[in-house]
């Protein structure tokens, strides 16, 4: 049976076209995309759009771009190490994963993995801002449910009592969040590019 939702377009590139997978389905494809979804709704809604309907949406796709930024960095971090080691760099040794790191929606537990695999390449600090608001975004939505779902399996309320939110606030703090991530992974690939 033919898909009737995701039809093909007609080649080029039309108004109405998307191209998608292959080549154009890389790991930064789907983390901006994210980023930006995210950034699209948060200035909607900024601009007077349900800023109470759009925020589950919006915080959701900021903690799903923060999440596969995360794992992107452990796939860079032992690349690297990969690269290093047939260089005969002297290079630290590769720890063994978290057992399935990869598939943990944690974002404290993908952080500090992150983070232990980026000592092994250098002393710099990952900066304390981003850190704390990766951390902020863990303790709320610990496990990718409280933006995605109104309810637990148990049937108790993820986001349990009602407050006010500054939208801006969050939009800046994932700017400084994902910019700082996307410099990481820049450094990583810089310094992988010695191997090639």
């Amino acid at each position: 049976m033919k898909n009737k939702l995701f039809t093909e377009a007609p080649k080029g590139w039309g108004i109405d076209n998307a191209i998608v997978g292959g080549r154009w389905a890389s790991r930064y494809a789907y983390i901006n995309g994210y980023y930006l979804a995210a950034s699209v709704l948060a200035e909607t809604a900024l601009r007077g759009q349900p800023r109470d309907l759009l925020f589950y949406p919006i915080c959701f796709n900021y903690r799903h771009c923060i999440e596969l930024h995360l794992k992107a960095l452990i796939i860079e971090a032992r690349n690297l190490h990969d690269v290093l080691t047939k260089l005969d760099e002297p290079v630290k040794e590769l720890p063994a994963l978290p057992k399935k790191i990869m598939s943990s929606h944690s974002l404290k537990e993908l952080l500090q993995c992150v983070e232990n695999l980026l000592s092994l390449f250098s002393e710099e600090k990952m900066n304390a801002a981003a850190k704390k608001t990766i951390r902020d975004l863990d303790i709320i939505d610990f496990n990718s449910q409280a933006f995605r779902y109104d309810s637990r399996l148990n049937g108790t309320p993820t986001l349990p009592k009602a407050s006010w939110v500054d939208l801006r606030n969050i939009i800046e703090k994932m700017k400084e969040a994902h910019f700082h991530l996307i410099g990481i992974a820049m450094w990583m690939a810089d310094q992988g590019k010695r191997g090639r």
